[in-house]
């Protein structure tokens, strides 16, 4: 899934992508007259993680690029004589959450990274409750042209159209606008 950045200016434009808390910025460099494209789409990684009398049980990580659900649970492995914590996922298409549930253990500590970098950790409290994570993005994003910033536009659509344009009837020096499809 990416955003599509369309320049139909006659100079090169930055578009600046922000994420949802503003703390993340990605720069895309675009000439005249063409487009370029922002992958959307993340890989998550989650580890499971139960602490018994001073044992830290660790599941091996399981990727996923969408929702899905997780089960974390102990079982015994006679081979290491000793109880091992497994996580086992359900892919959930087109969900945007991440499921957590635990089989009669707690706490367990879900750990999440996003593309690699750490994202989130979720701690159950019980073995009842179901704890998620959502995955919506909302970007915010501007563009600087010939050294005029546009005003900022928001989307929460992945596969956005972003098209960066002179403002009608302005000189090509001045007056550029984002528009969103």
């Amino acid at each position: 899934m990416p955003i599509t950045f369309l320049n139909s200016t006659g100079f090169d434009a930055t578009c600046v992508v922000l994420d949802k808390a503003r703390t993340d910025a990605v720069n895309v460099l675009v000439a005249p007259q063409h487009f370029a494209q922002l992958s959307t789409a993340h890989r998550y990684t989650v580890v499971a993680e139960h602490v018994v009398h001073g044992v830290v049980r660790r599941s091996v990580p399981v990727t996923v690029t969408g929702g899905a659900k997780f089960f974390a649970s102990a079982i015994h492995d006679p081979s290491q004589k000793a109880d091992v914590l497994t996580i086992e996922h359900v892919p959930d298409a087109g969900s945007k959450v991440l499921r957590f549930h635990v089989d009669g253990l707690a706490p367990v500590d879900f750990t999440i990274e996003r593309d690699g970098a750490a994202f989130r950790t979720i701690t159950t409290s019980d073995a009842r409750s179901e704890y998620a994570v959502q995955l919506d993005e909302s970007y915010t994003i501007f563009a600087v042209v010939n050294g005029i910033t546009t005003d900022e536009v928001s989307t929460t659509n992945a596969n956005a159209l972003v098209t960066v344009a002179s403002i009608d009837g302005a000189s090509l020096s001045w007056g550029y606008r984002l528009q969103v499809d």
